[in-house]
């Protein structure tokens, strides 16, 4: 899962899904992956390993300052100029935000191992098997169950869930990528862990 719209319907109908949609009535709020997970979240230039944030860039004048030639320009430097409101303006009466990595790129940084590999994947398709829908493990599953499969994966699913995982932005066609603080300590620990939960 990566985008979702919450919906609270007394039936699940393909009308009452129109009418929700239209009206706004039952609608709950999104759920998003960070948009700084985005290729071209902020300015800059791969080969050059230059990457910078939109007030930088102004600086700059759009000039890469390793090569001269003009920044590859990304989304949050336009979202700026369109802006008619401060950077974190909520309206009143605001539905639910919830900003979240999927669950693939999670066990990805405890286990060490690339988001497409077998590994990965056994655990995440048990984890559903397990807990049912990945919204339900990334926003409902609690502590106790979660550590059914491994208490560090369960750390990073609380803090995502929490919004407290900081995503360096990606930029010319990179990917951001997720800073998890715990993931080296994590990493020492895999031997040991493999070893007591074969199962997962």
């Amino acid at each position: 899962g990566r985008e979702a719209t919450l919906l609270n319907l007394k039936k699940l109908t393909y009308d009452n899904l129109i009418k929700a949609i239209r009206t706004r009535k039952g609608y709950e709020g999104t759920i998003e992956v960070d948009p700084a997970y985005g290729k071209y979240h902020w300015d800059g230039h791969r080969n050059c390993g230059v990457i910078l944030s939109p007030r930088e860039t102004r600086k700059a004048k759009g000039i890469c300052p390793k090569c001269a030639k003009p920044l590859t320009i990304g989304v949050e430097y336009r979202v700026e100029e369109l802006a008619d409101r401060p950077k974190g303006f909520v309206p009143q009466g605001a539905k639910s935000f919830y900003k979240m990595l999927p669950l693939s790129e999670l066990i990805s940084s405890v286990y060490g191992n690339a988001v497409s590999t077998k590994t990965v994947w056994g655990v995440y398709n048990k984890m559903l098997k397990t807990f049912g829908n990945e919204f339900n493990i990334l926003l409902d599953t609690n502590r106790e169950q979660l550590n059914q499969v491994n208490s560090n994966l369960t750390e990073i699913i609380l803090q995502n869930r929490e919004g407290k995982i900081k995503v360096n932005p990606g930029y010319d066609g990179v990917y951001g990528k997720a800073i998890i603080k715990e993931s080296s300590k994590i990493t020492k620990k895999l031997g040991d862990f493999k070893k007591k939960n074969s199962g997962y």
